[in-house]
This record gives C-alpha cells, structure tokens and sequence, in this order.
C-alpha cells in the first residue's frame, strides 16, 4: 500500500510512504517489490554516519526431512572494523539443539577472519539476552520500557583474543548455507526469513501479555521529486498540506487503482514496482508496532543523496513525513536500532522540533 503523506508546492517534492504486511498471506507482491527496491537503493545514498556495508553473511539452516528452515542469521561487517549482527533467529521446534550456537559461531569466525574488532547487536528482554551473555557477550546500553515495558538491549564483543570454534551439531539430517554479496538476492531472501520469523516471535510474545492484537508493519518514508502531470498528486496534495488526517483518504484513492497498476503517485517508481534512482532525494526506513497504549515507530535506516545529506530544508520536510506518519498510527515514540541511526536522526531532528519523542539509547 503506498500513499502521498504530505507534499510542498515550493520545491515540487513530495512525501510517499509505502506500507508492508510482515505476514506473508497479508503482503501485496507489489509492496514487497517496492520495498526492496527502497532498501538497495539505499546503498548508493550518504547513510549520515551509517556507512554501507565492506562485506554481507547470510546463513540458512535446513531440515532435509522436513525440508523447514530451522535457523537464518544476517550481519553486515562496516568498515572492516565492526560486525553488526542483525538478524539471528531459531525457529521454536528447534532450539535447545545449539542451532543458535552454531550460527553464532560462524558469524563470529568470519569476522574474525576479515580482522574485525567486535561484534555488535541489538536485542529485546524477551528474547534471548541471557543466551549472548553466555557466549561472551556485555550489555553496553539500553532503551528502558521500548516496547511496553520491555527494554531494547545492546550488547557487543570484543575479538582481540578471540580463538575460532564451532560448535558440534548433528548434521546428519542439517544443510548449511552461506551467502555473501556475491550471492545478494539469496543473502536477502535469508534475511527476509530471519526477520518474519523474529516479529512473528514478538508479536506473540507482545500480544499474549497485553491481550490485544499486536502488528508489525515495514515501512518506508521517500521523499521524491513530483511529478507534475500526475492529476491524483495534484489534486489530493491541497487536502494532505491542510491535515495529516487525509493520508487514509489518499490510501482510498490509491487503492481504487485498476488492478495490477502501481499508483504513480510520486514518479519514483516504475511499472515493475523498481525505483527510479534519479527521483529519490531521501529515504526513512523501519517498522511501525502498533496495537498498546506504546506504539513506536522503531527506525533501522536513514539516508540521503549525498548532494542533499546537510540540506536543512530537506531533513524538515522528511522529520515532518515522520511526524505524520507517527500521529496517523498513534506512534509518539521513536526508538533508534542502534547508535548510527541514533546519530543520523540526530542531525534530522536539528533542522526543527518534533511532536515524536525519541527514545535515546543510553550507556550501562
């Protein structure tokens, strides 16, 4: 589901969000379409102190019997210097099987073969602290009451007399698979997995304390060139300056499109969902949890073009996406996914002050 939040008439940009289920029987193929395309094109933008990834290790493991991938980790190493574990997730039938271990060793390994200094990862009190803590791991910092009163727990290690292991498993009826860059759309596809599998955990999790229905919802906030032929654009941007509160009017209207056509709504996506490179000025990226009294809006990217990374203009009218895009869903809370993050919405956040309140990180 994609829609235009808000627009400005003076610089001819405008502000589109795109909306995707993390249940894969609720996800619109062409949401997920344009929402990769959002997160590559990334790469080629000024992440404000979150460079792109040197190196990307995906690992997949799999039940030859049953054919189910039983556990999938991502990381990215940045700068030859730190290794950020994303993504590590077991499936539930199986743990107690040291799956975990497995992979975490192996993420490890490779790390330490590419010289890097540490480890780094961000995780919730209910997950699995305790289980990092155990393979020598140290919290570093925290964001108390995150997600209700659960906190988001940061932790790292340190590989300077690190000594390579791997823990033995069962292999018998276990297929391992590594990927890289050089194998980018199946290191993807591998994290895609890892992720569902975390936010269905959570959102069980979540939704068995509070009783009710917890959702987790990927978004993107783009802010694009206009394109000033569009008669949607035109005529829904007067109503959407005037009140945040059209931004469902607008999905309304999005979604009376004919079938199989992508609202081009902002001209920064082509007729396959893939985004036109040239039109995109700026990206937000993350999820919405909504469903409590605590909804949150938990940010993982922020990037421009590098023409556009201190342009204060830009940054007040991507912080004023944010906003909408909060006040929409009823999420006053912004939580970094780690220090990076936290660093380049820092500088967004100078250009003018926000009705959101961020939740800083905040050193053990």
């Amino acid at each position: 589901m994609s829609a235009i939040l808000k627009t400005n008439s003076n610089n001819n940009h405008c502000v589109e969000v795109v909306l995707t289920s993390l249940d894969p029987t609720k996800r619109k193929p062409i949401d997920a379409k344009k929402m990769e395309s959002i997160r590559q094109i990334t790469k080629n933008f000024s992440l404000t102190s979150a460079p792109f990834p040197v190196e990307i290790l995906a690992l997949r493991i799999q039940d030859l019997c049953s054919q189910k991938i039983v556990g999938t980790l991502y990381a990215r190493v940045m700068n030859n210097d730190t290794l950020s574990l994303d993504l590590l997730f077991v499936d539930e039938e199986n743990r107690n099987q040291k799956i975990g271990s497995r992979l975490l060793d192996t993420a490890e390994n490779y790390a330490y073969k590419l010289k890097a200094k540490k480890i780094t990862l961000c995780t919730y009190d209910f997950q699995a602290p305790e289980f990092y803590e155990k393979k020598g791991y140290r919290r570093v910092s925290h964001i108390k009451n995150a997600l209700d009163h659960h906190s988001m727990i940061f932790l790292e290690k340190t590989l300077q007399e690190y000594s390579p292991s791997t823990t033995d498993i069962d292999l018998k009826n276990l297929k391992v698979k590594t990927y890289s860059k050089e194998n980018l759309d199946k290191a993807k596809a591998t994290s895609q997995i890892a992720l569902e599998g975390i936010l269905s955990y959570n959102h069980k999790i979540l939704q068995a304390e509070s009783q009710t229905e917890r959702d987790f919802v990927e978004f993107a906030l783009v802010l694009c060139r206009c394109n000033p032929k569009n008669q949607l654009l035109a005529k829904a941007a007067p109503r959407l300056r005037r009140n945040t509160a059209q931004f469902s009017l607008s999905l309304e209207n999005n979604d009376k499109e004919p079938p199989g056509q992508i609202p081009d709504s902002s001209n920064c996506f082509d007729i396959k969902g893939t985004v036109k490179s040239d039109q995109i000025l700026g990206v937000i990226t993350g999820f919405l949890v909504t469903g409590s009294e605590n909804n949150a809006i938990v940010l993982d990217g922020l990037g421009f073009k590098n023409e556009f990374e201190n342009d204060s203009d830009i940054h007040r009218e991507m912080l004023e996406g944010l906003e909408a895009l909060g006040i929409e869903h009823k999420c006053l809370n912004l939580l970094p996914y780690d220090q990076e993050v936290q660093k380049a919405f820092d500088l967004l956040a100078s250009s003018k002050r926000t009705q959101l309140t961020f939740r800083r990180i905040t050193l053990l």
